[in-house]
């Protein structure tokens, strides 16, 4: 608990400087605190792997501890297995590696446990944090910037996917966190006028994207869509390559990023990535294990990511549209909300975090409905101009949103005995883990 504590703690000090203009970045530094001491409590809270991805992913990496560019599930397989299939192989190749890699690295550091395989997802889901406010900020206000930040650090979805709890779990946090780190790179890149720190942005839009790419596959390049709108719509619909040039380099550089290792599995594992290849392919055309619905379908799990419901999701996102101030990055971020949800939306295939990359922007919009509504006259006008009431009452809605989108029964519901009995599965698992370990 000392953990939750102390998340509680800094986020409410964060809370409460914010709301003083020249202690704002100090406040920054504490919601940081806050969110890291939020994460590192999920992330303590299972004492054994979680079923069912993070087990596999969490021997994988332990294989590539000694051997990282072959990656391997069962690294002695005994009995007959079928090469092809992800939770029984020998060479597993189901997932791009640099997530794997990570967390290789982390345990080889920290010690093979589930603190050192989760704490790579925990750091990485705490800078997002950061990503979040300086997008806001930059081209809203920083109120948006805080208030989006703030939600995110306290998301019960985001807290349980950074603990393993969720499946494809550290793979996504991965993919969430280099996919926000080129849009946030190209969204400074937007500001700047200075051709050498423009320079600087290209490339490091280029290696997030590429990084994105190794973690999740093609979906990474996601900024590249939004920019290339952007650009588009700006020049009248022409296309002129010189417009495109930065663009072009930093596709280039992602292309760089990702390609070595593509090319370097093709010709050592050939049958295997050629299958994975297929298999990415198939997910669009064909239910894939068991994981359909309909084009809604992402769009009705706004409640079970956001807490919200499906028409509010939809709602934020006309009203974010109309509240960025950058035109560039107004067609882009919309632009990738859309996208993503019409493409998974067609994709036979749905399983709830495949719209996850995009959650950065969708609190941006939630960040952006909650400011609007702290600027509502709800009182009379001598008593609204009453500078520390109005700070009051935006401590204490902020606090209810968090506390309500932390969801702490259900993680009581998720990670603890309570109303549960000595037969449940989640006793089982507690009781084994020492023997299995």
């Amino acid at each position: 608990m000392i953990p939750l504590l102390f998340g509680i703690f800094f986020s409410l000090m964060s809370l409460c400087l914010f709301q003083f203009q020249k202690y704002q970045k100090l406040s920054i530094i504490f919601l940081l605190l806050g969110a890291l001491a939020l994460r590192l409590f999920v992330g303590l809270l299972d004492g054994h792997l979680t079923y069912w991805d993070e087990q596999f992913h969490a021997l994988v990496a332990k294989n590539m501890m000694i051997e990282p560019f072959k990656p391997m599930l069962y690294k002695n397989p005994i009995l007959p297995y079928d090469e092809t299939n992800w939770i029984q192989g020998h060479i597993w190749l189901h997932k791009q590696p640099l997530f794997l890699w990570q967390m290789a690295l982390s345990m080889k550091i920290f010690g093979i446990s589930e603190f050192g395989l989760r704490l790579p997802s925990i750091l990485m889901s705490t800078i997002i944090v950061a990503f979040i406010y300086r997008i806001g900020k930059q081209h809203i206000n920083k109120q948006v910037g805080y208030f989006a930040a703030l939600f995110f650090s306290f998301s019960h979805f985001v807290l349980e996917i950074t603990a393993g709890f969720i499946h494809t779990d550290h793979n996504d946090i991965a993919f969430l966190f280099y996919v926000t780190a080129s849009i946030w790179a190209w969204t400074e890149y937007e500001k700047l006028t200075n051709a050498n720190r423009r320079n600087i942005f290209i490339i490091l839009i280029g290696v997030f994207a590429g990084c994105a790419v190794m973690n999740k596959w093609l979906t990474g390049l996601l900024v590249y869509a939004g920019w290339g709108l952007s650009l588009w719509l700006n020049n009248f619909g022409k296309i002129n390559l010189i417009k495109y040039r930065d663009l072009l380099l930093s596709l280039l550089m992602s292309i760089f990023t990702f390609i070595p290792w593509q090319i370097y599995i093709n010709t050592n594992f050939p049958k295997i990535s050629q299958f994975e290849n297929k298999l990415n392919t198939r997910h669009f055309f064909e239910i894939i294990e068991d994981h359909g619905g309909d084009f809604w379908w992402h769009i009705n799990q706004s409640f079970d990511m956001y807490k919200v419901d499906p028409f509010l999701l939809i709602l934020c996102i006309v009203i974010l549209f109309n509240s960025i101030q950058t035109h560039s990055v107004k067609i882009g971020l919309i632009f990738n909300i859309l996208l993503i949800y019409l493409f998974f939306g067609i994709a036979s295939t749905k399983m709830i975090a495949f719209t996850f990359c995009v959650s950065p922007m969708i609190y941006l919009g939630l960040g952006n409905l909650f400011e609007k509504l702290t600027q509502v006259n709800f009182m009379n006008y001598h008593f609204s101009k009453i500078t520390t009431t109005n700070s009051i009452f935006t401590i204490i809605f902020c606090c209810w949103i968090s506390w309500y989108n932390f969801d702490y029964p259900k993680i009581i519901e998720n990670h603890t005995m309570q109303d549960k009995t000595t037969s449940s599965f989640f006793y089982q698992r507690m009781k084994s883990s020492k023997f299995i370990k």
